[in-house]
């Protein structure tokens, strides 16, 4: 299923607890590694009978997740910290970098249109145009800010950019759908089967299989303690009534 081009009507939660849990999955390269395995078994192993999968674009899962459309899914860490009363962290599950990134970047002149002065650009396009290197007509090529790096250099902990986060009110059922021991085995998965997503993946980006599997082999998955460090610091600095305290965790 999209977000965006529904084949139903979605049915409200009291209406769907009997229904397989819905996971939120979104098509960029860097959650690949992540969601392979699962969406080749939705697709070739036979399904998935406890899980159903729900594709959209960063924000359209964060707002899936809030109203309840989806019941787990990847989200920006912005939007887990500001629902984190709601949402259950699942552990050792995120999308990191401890350094540059290369999929989250400000050009200093818009690599698209040559009106704006910069363009913040993320996952897959801003990927794309770091290696197209195009230049703005009359105005030369544009400066890249990986945001990544340069959080780095100012606080010397790794950005985590997405987490995995279920909702409080279903964490029974994710518990019981078994979608929580698909994940971490997925993404065991994709680590190691880095070279062969990035060759799936490069022809629809337009790159190389060498530069997709470069891209991948700079995150980092595990949401480790120094990523929570991380995440924390975000966290802390951009929301201003957070308090890890808040912060609930999803599973045994």
């Amino acid at each position: 299923m999209i977000v965006g081009e529904p084949r139903h009507t979605p049915q409200p939660l009291s209406a769907r607890r009997t229904l397989p849990v819905r996971l939120g999955v979104i098509d960029y390269l860097n959650v690949r590694p992540v969601y392979e395995w699962i969406l080749r078994q939705a697709d070739t192993g036979g399904g998935l009978p406890s899980v159903a999968t729900v594709s959209g674009v960063p924000a359209q899962m964060n707002a899936a997740l809030q109203s309840g459309l989806v019941d787990i899914s990847n989200v920006s860490s912005y939007a887990y910290g500001a629902n984190c009363r709601e949402w259950l962290l699942m552990p050792r599950l995120s999308v990191a970098a401890h350094g540059r990134v290369d999929s989250v970047l400000l050009f200093t002149l818009d690599a698209m249109l040559a009106a704006h002065d910069a363009a913040l650009l993320i996952g897959d396009r801003a990927l794309m145009e770091r290696h197209a290197q195009r230049s703005v007509a009359g105005r030369g090529r544009p400066h890249v800010i990986d945001l990544a790096a340069e959080w780095a250099t100012w606080t010397g902990l790794p950005f985590v950019f997405a987490v995995w986060a279920g909702r409080a009110d279903r964490a029974s059922a994710l518990e019981e759908s078994g979608v929580l021991d698909l994940l971490p085995a997925s993404k065991a998965w994709g680590l190691a089967h880095l070279d062969q997503i990035a060759a799936v993946r490069a022809p629809q980006l337009g790159l190389s299989q060498q530069q997709c599997a470069a891209y991948l082999r700079l995150l980092d998955y595990d949401l480790s303690p120094q990523d929570l460090t991380g995440l924390r610091t975000f966290l802390e600095m951009t929301i201003p009534d957070f308090s890890w305290a808040k912060v609930q965790l999803l599973g045994r």
